[in-house]
């Protein structure tokens, strides 16, 4: 498991490709419990499992002393994991690092004075991802069950998700602009005849929209200009929540 990297196990995925279906596993047609607890024993397995998850459902990071020693706002995608440090004196830890994820519809419904329904709705699906201290095996701890509809005619009328949202920063901080990114976003033949013999989830990427790019845009333009700003006095600046999908856009 050393070989996994933070990249590997971000609530996002950073080679989201806007036209990848996703099938998540039936964890209910098969009777599974609740929580479901496995032992991964290969990258590659973990890798699969989770790769399907974050690209099915939308995920928010849960801030905890665990994980914040190494997991940020803008975390380094190829950055190595840690490995847990063995104290002279008190207990040894049981694991290497911990983080938990919730699905972003996770918190308490808010009334809006917009046409839709907030994106908390209460939903209590979340995942723990653990690596143990000294074995070469990766845990998860997975509350699988959505209170709310995942199907794609619901999730359209929501922003968009971390998935969505981070493709288009990555697309801004290339210099793309919105013709170019239009084109992107517009499928292939045979882009189009994968998805229709998909089976699984839809993806949402076709959906990213002018407006959510024209905010990138902005957000991007007022960082680097502050940014440039700050260096220019001589002091610091951080960047705004939501970077990587950190608030995740819970309105």
């Amino acid at each position: 498991m050393d070989s996994l990297k933070i990249r590997d196990i971000t609530h996002f995925c950073p080679n989201f490709d806007p036209f990848t279906s996703a099938t998540p596993y039936d964890f209910a047609e098969h009777g599974l419990p609740l929580p479901f607890c496995k032992d991964f024993y290969t990258p590659e397995t973990f890798r699969s499992f989770w790769e399907q998850e974050r690209l099915a459902y939308q995920w928010i990071y849960i801030s905890e002393k665990h994980s914040r020693t190494f997991y940020s706002k803008d975390p380094p995608l190829d950055g190595s994991l840690p490995v847990a440090r063995t104290n002279a004196t008190g207990r040894p830890p049981l694991y290497d690092w911990s983080i938990k994820y919730a699905c972003r519809h996770s918190g308490c419904e808010k009334t809006l004075s917009i046409a839709r329904n907030s994106v908390p709705q209460g939903c209590l699906a979340c995942i723990r991802i653990r690596k143990l201290r000294a074995e070469d095996r990766v845990r998860i701890e997975y509350y699988w069950e959505h209170s709310h509809a995942t199907n794609l005619s619901t999730l359209a009328t929501y922003p968009p998700g971390p998935n969505e949202r981070n493709w288009a920063k990555k697309m801004v901080k290339e210099g793309e602009d919105w013709h170019s990114i239009k084109k992107k976003l517009t499928p292939s033949a045979e882009q189009l005849a994968r998805l229709e013999s998909s089976n699984g989830t839809a993806p949402l990427g076709p959906r990213i929209t002018y407006e959510n790019i024209r905010k990138c845009m902005y957000r991007y333009r007022t960082l680097t200009i502050e940014g440039t700003e700050s260096r220019g006095r001589g002091g610091k600046k951080e960047a705004v929540a939501g970077e990587n999908g950190s608030t995740d856009g819970k309105v």
